[in-house]
């Protein structure tokens, strides 16, 4: 049997103890002895794995313990060791530990040197996920029946038969964990997430992709990013005659419905006051370039809360053109609601958030702005003339808007991410629905 005599040392507690190591090529993971834990002072959380080996499979109690190291008699050739799972024993006797004294009958096995050890017991076996022990650095190939020897950076190891009257052993195979069953449980009860096709990205989600990776720039806390545009180079006809006309019917209401009039007024000097949307300068107010567009805006209730959102309708068109014909809409980079609403039911202790206007979070780059503007009475005083304005943020209504607000969410997290502990940033990238956090 490949054994080898090695040192095995935990970082957590310090402690160093000798004892032999069996490299199996046929197990999946690695395992201790519950002997050798107790040495070296080391448990772990308890687990159930499945064991499987030839004749069957089984669902054993166990523990797992971390921070192992292991490495040659001599202190060199040190290996840090992955996930180490604690049985009752290794399925190696003591018999089967080759000796120096057992390879003088094999002449060409003379410059194999096998280090005597004080250990008693196979106390640690090492499986395929810690391959670098099991790498071969040497062979000295057999002759007639004889064994062969194989050198790894713990030492020889001797294959084959040497002693009589062996036992056969079956060595663990592969392991699974609780958690990787229950896992394919689902996954088998629940099939159509197995067969669930990974939507890939259109020729135009890259360009949208290019676009703001390309323009993004944090300016004053809030990202900044450029509009999509299809064709940069896009001239828009003068709709400024439209956006007068919208607000003369709008007045119309205003003067048949107060509460909408100040409830739409009150939204309005909202965005001024926060600075997401500013007056244009007079130098501005004659730019004729194709570079201009004026966006339509109505007054929406929310069924519930009853209070009113006024929507910039980006689908207005003009002369057969529309800003929203224009925009490229980006991929989905919406989390899934059944994925959100599942991580949400986790834990026993819940919490809810939301991020306050987020569309208008995200700022657009100034050479895009003109594209943005529209009408409207300066105070909300309709009895004055209508003033001209801009958006400096990306609208509620524009068909990229959703996009470039889920990329910048999920950049808020690439970019400031080592700053946080990681549930943090798994909470803003996997939690969010749009503006709404569920999270446990």
């Amino acid at each position: 049997m490949p054994v080898v005599p090695v040192r095995v040392k935990s970082k957590s507690t310090n402690k160093d103890v000798e004892t032999y190591a069996f490299l199996d090529t046929g197990s999946s993971d690695t395992f201790i002895s519950e002997n050798l834990a107790k040495q070296l002072c080391v448990s772990g959380p308890k687990t159930k794995i499945l064991l499987s080996t030839l004749p069957n499979d089984g669902l054993v109690d166990s523990r797992f313990v971390v921070n192992l190291e292991v490495c040659d008699l001599q202190g060199l050739n040190s290996l840090p060791l992955p996930t180490v799972y604690i049985q009752k024993r290794i399925p190696v006797n003591k018999e089967d530990i080759v000796t120096q004294d057992d390879l003088r009958k094999w002449p060409y096995l003379r410059r194999v040197s096998i280090p005597d050890s004080k250990a008693t017991e196979v106390g640690l076996l090492i499986g395929q996920n810690a391959h670098k022990a099991l790498e071969p650095w040497e062979v000295v190939n057999s002759q007639g029946d004889g064994p062969y020897a194989v050198r790894t950076c713990l030492g020889w190891t001797v294959n084959g038969p040497i002693k009589s009257g062996m036992k056969v052993h079956v060595n663990y195979v592969s392991l699974r964990t609780i958690d990787e069953m229950l896992t394919s449980q689902f996954n088998y009860d629940f099939s159509e997430r197995i067969s669930e096709e990974i939507p890939e990205k259109s020729r135009d989600d890259h360009q949208f992709l290019q676009q703001l990776d390309k323009s993004a720039k944090l300016v004053n806390g809030h990202y900044e990013t450029a509009l999509p545009l299809k064709q940069e180079d896009s001239c828009m006809p003068n709709n400024k005659d439209l956006a007068v006309q919208w607000a003369t019917n709008m007045k119309r209401r205003f003067q048949k419905d107060p509460k909408y009039y100040e409830d739409y007024k009150g939204f309005m000097q909202g965005l001024l006051d926060k600075g997401y949307a500013v007056p244009i300068t007079d130098e501005e107010t004659h730019r004729d370039d194709g570079k201009v567009w004026y966006v339509p805006h109505h007054g929406v209730y929310h069924p519930q809360k009853k209070k009113i959102r006024v929507v910039f309708n980006c689908a207005a068109k003009f002369k057969g053109v529309s800003l929203n014909d224009k925009l490229l809409q980006g991929p989905d980079l919406t989390n899934s609601l059944v994925g959100v609403l599942l991580r949400f039911r986790m834990e026993p202790i819940a919490l809810m958030a939301d991020i306050e206007a987020m569309f208008y979070q995200v700022r657009v780059q100034r050479e895009h702005r003109d594209l943005l503007r529209f009408v409207w009475w300066p105070d909300g005083n309709t009895d004055q003339p209508l003033r001209e304005y801009k958006m400096m943020v990306h609208l509620f209504g524009a068909v990229s808007s959703p996009s470039c607000a889920n990329y910048a969410l999920h950049k808020t997290a690439d970019d400031f991410g080592d700053g946080f502990d990681k549930r943090t940033v798994e909470a803003v990238k996997e939690n969010f629905y749009v503006d709404d956090m569920l999270n446990q």
